[in-house]
């Protein structure tokens, strides 16, 4: 039982007033410990008077001669608020009761006994906001038998002897003692119901839909039209409405002033004895006299179904439906048809059916906005219905993977994707049933899941969280592994591996099923979804052991490969090599990537990068390095040889004129270093290329080796550009050396003629930019007759301006 505690304020025409302490109308008394100041303001604001209107008022003579009259008028009531001094809200419901006759009356005092509007007013004070129920209560009308109402005076028979009449209008006042009043938890539920309860839960229930629509301010308020009988039952129809749908409907009844709705107020009550136009179009209007209103939707679904409600005296179907659709957020486009289903849904042990449970339907309930327990509801009723399918197809599965089961199962799956995707509060699967020694719904979804090929099915129609949502990774490695053969999305894999196996590549074991899986299964790329899973840079040993042990698999993983090599270099190719037995497939797979490899060291540091080379040519035999194409990577070193020979390493340049492919030009300069680096250099060694001159130049060999080296090019017949490049190379000759060259050019004479010994002769002097006197001195010393014509001929001032000119 509820108890709430009030204050309370009694204002009549009594004999004397404990706040003025005059006779006539104002506070008789109220509640110790109020303060007067609030009690003034509480009487003041809320204007308490009871409206009759003269014709209706009873005489003197009337009440003689009937004293119960009065009973014939209504207690009239009003419901609003009063702000304290402190700025606190304070509830107040106030009843009038009419009397009929001033206090004189009851004490004998002629003077005082005016006939026709003295009222007593008990005006209750709350300290918190009333409950719907409270209103029916406070007029004895809650519904259980012998239930008395709180407002005094509880007999209003106008006779002397009335005692509490008495008391409240004579003598001295007495302030009041604070009380209390007991709300029944199910008061309402022995009240009977009929057609009225109906449509006092539509406007109120309309006006609810206005305010969630942003109507006009003014749809938000009720006026009823009824005889003022009828107001205490309408009264009580309220208390079968949700507490929010009617504790802010603040209203007075007996309402006799016309128009429209006063300040304060959300609804009035207009009676049989109103004589003035009352505007109703804007506002939402109930008579309940005929029948009629005005802005009610009167084809809500549900509002329909309150009325059946009512017809079959449901009072617990009536209030619950009314308690969902407060619950609910309404918009202009709300399908109450389907609202109404899903209170059957939330509200009773009916469930929805799977085919129900489409992306409209949950946005429809998404818009609804359902309170938490409906929610809650729903969430157990949708679950319940995902569970029996999964049981269902699960066990069709079982029986026979046939494509009408399978089907089924995916209808199942995306249903369940869908839900776990974007409404995943209204899915709650459990991992066990209550029932003992019973399969759970993520247990089942599981076992559906790892049937041969299911899982790649799930894959195709469920988001990852979802799979992880279903997967308890309860079935053995070997099955878990097996199903996800059939995957072909990559983050499905690394998604289910991690669940299932944290921690897989630091177990030698598991890492190799897994990868044994990888290779199996339909992924589209295996390669990058094992490096999705593997890594290389934290697991390159892993992957090279496991191709070492199957290389067969190499060919399939050639980026991997390739990888691998380019990171862990000669001992990474060695092993791949030696694993595969340096079958020709293996050579040909690793050759470019050896390439690449030695190509890479060689560009970053010649002589470091054919150590490299040579490291790698020791590994795998001369027999097998010679299966290898490396001809760019020792051209490159040959270039640097012929550029620096005397850093050359003598025994690598033998190796590789033995074991590898070479171009004509690196051949020939490998070869021209080891002879001209030899012991002794011989006239039968020496082959007379041009580089084989440079070379000599660049080993700073002795005079008279170079000059033989010059003798075997000149007899040759070099062009005179490679002799420029031999004198511009470095150090230019010095004038001895150059007077010598012409010699050896001069002792060619014979085998080359006079002409070839001219043109040599001319290059020398040009490239050595000799001067005249240079000319002249070696003219004086020459003593060949045919050089000395030579001179004359070749650089006479006719001569010499002719070269330039041509150049």
């Amino acid at each position: 039982m509820k108890k709430i505690t009030f204050n309370e304020i009694i204002e009549a025409s009594t004999q004397k007033s404990i706040v003025s302490e005059q006779p006539g109308f104002g506070i008789r008394t109220y509640t110790k410990g109020m303060d007067a100041d609030f009690v003034r303001k509480v009487v003041e604001q809320v204007g308490c008077a009871y409206e009759v209107s003269i014709d209706r008022q009873l005489s003197a003579q009337t009440l003689k001669d009937d004293p119960t009259a009065t009973l014939a008028f209504p207690r009239t009531l009003k419901y609003t608020t009063v702000t304290d001094a402190d700025g606190n809200e304070k509830y107040v419901v106030a009843c009038s009761t009419y009397v009929g006759i001033d206090y004189g009356y009851f004490c004998g005092l002629e003077s005082a006994q005016r006939a026709g509007t003295n009222y007593v007013a008990d005006i209750l004070v709350f300290d918190e906001r009333p409950t719907a129920a409270l209103f029916s209560r406070l007029l004895g009308q809650g519904g259980a038998d012998g239930v008395a109402g709180v407002f005094v005076p509880a007999d209003n028979t106008c006779c002397p002897d009335n005692a509490e009449l008495r008391y409240l209008l004579t003598g001295e006042p007495e302030l009041l003692e604070p009380r209390s009043i007991e709300l029944g938890d199910a008061a309402w539920a022995s009240c009977g119901i009929d057609d009225m309860a109906a449509s006092v839960a539509m406007a109120l229930l309309q006006t609810k839909v206005n305010a969630d629509t942003a109507s006009d301010e003014s749809l938000r308020n009720i006026v009823f039209q009824t005889k003022e009988a009828d107001v205490p039952d309408v009264l009580k129809c309220l208390s079968l409405l949700p507490d929010g749908l009617v504790t802010d409907k603040y209203f007075q009844t007996n309402y006799l002033q016309g128009y429209g709705m006063p300040n304060g107020y959300r609804m009035i009550f207009i009676n049989e004895y109103n004589e003035e136009e009352v505007y109703t179009d804007n506002y939402v209007y109930l008579n309940l006299c005929d029948g009629t209103t005005k802005n009610i939707d009167t084809d809500n679904y549900i509002f329909m179904k309150l009325r059946e409600a009512a017809a079959h005296g449901d009072m617990a179907l009536l209030r619950s439906l009314a308690e969902f659709m407060y619950g609910l957020t309404c918009s202009s486009d709300s399908d109450y048809h389907f609202l109404y289903n899903l209170f059957v849904t939330t509200k009773t042990d009916l469930p929805v059916m799977l085919d129900e449970l489409t992306p409209d339907f949950f946005t429809k309930v998404d818009k609804a906005r359902l309170p938490s327990d409906s929610q809650a509801a729903l969430c157990r009723s949708v679950s319940r219905t995902v569970s029996e399918a999964v049981r269902s197809v699960g066990e069709a599965l079982e029986a026979g993977k046939s494509r009408d089961n399978c089907a089924r199962a995916v209808d199942v799956l995306r249903k369940i994707d869908y839900i776990h995707t974007h409404f995943p509060q209204l899915l709650n699967l459990s991992v066990d049933d209550d029932a003992t020694e019973t399969t759970g719904d993520k247990t089942r979804l599981t076992n559906m899941l790892f049937l041969d090929g299911m899982l790649g099915e799930a894959a195709g129609c469920c988001s990852i969280p979802t799979l992880r949502y279903m997967n308890t990774c309860d079935v053995s490695p070997d099955d878990y592994l097996a199903a996800l053969r059939h995957v072909g999305n990559d983050d499905v894999w690394v998604a289910l591996i991690g669940d299932r196996f944290p921690g897989y590549a630091n177990d030698g074991d598991t890492s190799a099923a897994v990868i044994d899986a990888v290779m199996e299964s339909d992924a589209p790329d295996r390669e990058r979804l094992l490096l999705r899973l593997f890594p290389i840079d934290d697991n390159g040993a892993l992957l090279s052991g496991y191709m070492c042990k199957h290389p067969d698999v190499m060919p399939r993983l050639a980026g991997m490969v390739r990888t691998l090599c380019l990171k862990r270099g000669n001992d990474q190719m060695v092993a791949f090599l030696e694993a595969g037995h340096f079958a020709d497939g293996v050579v040909r797979q690793l050759q470019p990537v050896a390439k690449e490899y030695f190509s890479k060291c060689v560009d970053e540091d010649v002589c470091r990068g054919i150590e490299v080379v040579g490291r790698f040519a020791e590994a795998v035999g001369d027999g097998n390095f010679c299966r290898f194409d490396f001809m760019s990577v020792i051209d490159r070193y040959a270039d640097y040889c012929f550029a620096y020979p005397d850093k050359a390493r003598v025994e690598w340049l033998e190796f590789f004129l033995d074991n590898a492919q070479l171009s004509d030009v690196a051949g020939a300069r490998f070869q021209a270093i080891c002879r001209l680096r030899g012991k002794s250099v011989t006239d039968d060694s020496i082959h007379g290329d041009a580089d084989e001159l440079l070379i000599a130049k660049r080993l700073g060999l002795p005079l008279d080796v170079r000059l033989r080296v010059m003798g075997a090019c000149i007899r040759k017949a070099i062009d005179t550009d490679s002799l420029k490049r031999y004198m511009d190379d470095g150090n230019k000759p010095g004038v001895p050396e150059m007077y010598n060259m012409i010699d050896k050019v001069w002792a060619c004479r014979p085998d080359i003629g006079d002409a070839d010994c001219d043109r040599y002769t001319v290059s020398i002097v040009e490239n050595g930019q000799w001067t005249k006197k240079m000319r002249d001195d070696y003219v004086a010393m020459c003593r060949d007759p045919r050089i000395v014509e030579c001179f004359k001929d070749n650089f006479s001032f006719f001569k010499l301006m002719k070269r330039k000119l041509l150049k």
